[in-house]
């Protein structure tokens, strides 16, 4: 009746539209921040409540691995973070994904502001020649910035990271010469998932203009058709991203590249 009386068909539209972007932009402050917080909480209940596996508490750790910033890895025989002391320690620092330093201490103690090593040996590798071996009584290491406090984190998976300490992660992870595909994957993923909103919106403006009979049943069966292929689209592109064979970029983005191109034509083809 709208588009009879001579209204243009973007004019109708465009409250759509407009309420779709506000979809989007909420759901993008719950793909960063809300969701992940809420996943962490989940996990917690499912292992601690559901499956009651004992909680980690206390401040004494074994067998405790932790990637710090700067590219560097730290293995450690035991750590209490009450007294500030870790024995059996080593730490490995990376650049570019090549060993540069490896540090071996028997034990080291935190002076309040740094760490202070013991009875250990430092190795520089180079490029050629075997590695130098400088060996130690006691040293500081004024670069070695990490806390007490952060080896007693618990090591979150992506989902539960916020898009700020996912971004860290990364960081920290390709300084380490890690693999970082799958994360960057991820956190395209962050921003490309809320617009889905927007551009199943746009696509659907001329599907419901077209359809002439069976009424809500067709529009149903059509937002599900949609909604299947959306996802089918989102899972192919995860897949590829993941084992490289996309770029992380285009793997997260090509659901909505695909339903964008597909309904700016469709939009500009439909009588207005």
């Amino acid at each position: 009746a709208i588009t009879a009386a001579g209204i243009s068909l973007y004019r109708v539209v465009l409250p759509v539209f407009l309420v779709a972007l506000v979809v989007s932009a909420v759901g993008l402050v719950f793909t960063t921040e809300i969701v992940p917080r809420g996943q962490t909480t989940a996990n917690e209940i499912y292992d601690h409540e559901i499956k009651e596996r004992p909680r980690i508490s206390g401040s004494s750790r074994r067998d405790l691995s932790y990637l710090g910033a700067d590219g560097r890895f730290f293995l450690i025989r035991r750590f209490d973070g009450k007294k500030g002391r870790m024995d059996d320690v080593v730490v490995q620092q990376f650049s570019g994904g090549t060993l540069v330093h490896r540090l071996d201490a028997e034990y080291a103690e935190w002076t309040g502001d740094r760490w202070e090593f013991h009875n250990g040996f430092l190795r520089e590798f180079g490029s050629h020649g075997p590695p130098h071996v400088e060996p130690f009584t006691q040293r500081a290491f004024a670069e070695i910035v990490e806390r007490p406090e952060d080896f007693l984190r618990t090591v979150k998976e992506s989902d539960e990271m916020t898009f700020r300490e996912l971004s860290e992660h990364i960081t920290r992870t390709a300084a380490s010469g890690g693999d970082i595909t799958r994360l960057l994957v991820d956190r395209h993923a962050r921003y490309s998932f809320p617009l889905a909103s927007f551009i199943v919106a746009l696509l659907g403006a001329p599907l419901t203009g077209a359809i002439r009979r069976g009424g809500h049943a067709v529009g149903f069966g059509i937002a599900l058709l949609v909604g299947f292929l959306y996802y089918i689209l989102l899972q192919t592109g995860e897949t590829f991203g993941y084992n490289g064979t996309l770029p992380p970029l285009l793997a997260a983005w090509l659901p909505n590249l695909v339903f964008l191109v597909i309904g700016c034509t469709a939009l500009w083809k439909t009588r207005k």
